[in-house]
């Protein structure tokens, strides 16, 4: 008889720790405007008739990032006004929400982030019954020059536990750290 298959026989394809942390990268493409960031070789872009979401594996499970262009161009006055009235929130709830302030990703580009921690969500299970959890709406706006206006594209993270955002944030903080805009790349600034 053969002997029961052991955990080291057992075939993944799930990456370690290790490799999401110190292996190989990639630039990934994050739509049709010149918007890269680098992650871990396993990850990839999905899409299907419902948009586009970037998935990989993190070291304490995987992640999603749904990626959207957001409606009309908004002038530069209507870009600062947004972060003005972020600013403001944050300041007035800084138990529950944190602003990462706007700062250049390359050429005229700009992006801000977002984190709202929300405690005690009631969510109706499959079999009716209520369960609370923790969640954290993570929200990063990328304002991609276009003229004189700004295309807005947005990565929201789905579904993300407080717990998985407190064991994965340093790794996800690194890997949004990337994100840059390539104007060379045929864009025009």
């Amino acid at each position: 008889p053969k002997p029961p298959a052991t955990q080291a026989m057992i075939s993944t394809t799930r990456p370690t720790t290790q490799e999401l942390l110190e292996g190989k990268r990639k630039p990934q493409p994050l739509g049709a405007v010149p918007l890269f960031i680098q992650v871990p070789v396993s990850w990839h872009l999905d899409t299907v008739l419902t948009g586009t979401s970037l998935e990989g594996d993190t070291p304490h499970g995987d992640v999603r990032i749904n990626i959207a262009m957001q409606g009309a161009p908004l002038k530069a006055d209507s870009v600062a006004a947004m972060e003005r009235r972020s600013i403001a929130q944050a300041t007035s709830h800084p138990a529950n929400l944190l602003i990462v302030p706007m700062h250049s990703i390359g050429g005229k580009a700009k992006v801000t982030e977002q984190r709202e921690f929300i405690r005690h969500l009631p969510i109706q299970r499959d079999n009716n019954q209520i369960e609370y959890v923790d969640r954290v709406d993570w929200l990063i706006s990328v304002f991609v020059p276009n003229s004189t206006n700004y295309n807005v594209i947005t990565l929201n993270f789905a579904g993300l536990s407080l717990e998985q955002y407190e064991h994965d944030r340093e790794f996800l903080e690194t890997i949004l750290a990337t994100m840059h805009y390539d104007s060379a790349a045929g864009a025009p600034d």
